[in-house]
């Protein structure tokens, strides 16, 4: 499968068992580049993103709070303004229903 399709956890795994591996057997791939500076570059990265990935749960988790926070503001403040609009379509004749922000007819 191809790396973009890949979820961000199944990523940071496969960079952890590719790490993992090289370190295994750095001695047989020195010929093609791999040593300790090229590992720990890898290693640094995958913990970068395991942080990342975590902060981004954190964010999801408190914007799900958020969002649930004002979807309860919201529907309080619709039922003011409703009372409110209310009242003053009762009290004040049509023309003057503009000044409120009404753009009710009767």
């Amino acid at each position: 499968m191809h790396w973009t399709r890949i979820s961000f956890p199944r990523k940071i795994h496969r960079a952890e068992m590719l790490s993992a591996g090289l370190r295994k057997f750095m001695d047989r791939l020195t010929n093609v580049g791999v040593n300790e500076d090229s590992v720990k570059a890898l290693e640094t990265l995958t913990r970068k993103a395991v942080e990342l990935k975590q902060e981004q749960n954190h964010l999801r988790a408190r914007h799900k709070a958020v969002t649930s926070e004002l979807r309860s503001v919201m529907e309080a403040l619709g039922k003011e303004v409703s009372s409110k609009k209310s009242m003053v379509k009762v009290e004040l004749e049509q023309p003057l229903w503009v000044a409120f922000g009404i753009p009710d007819k009767r």
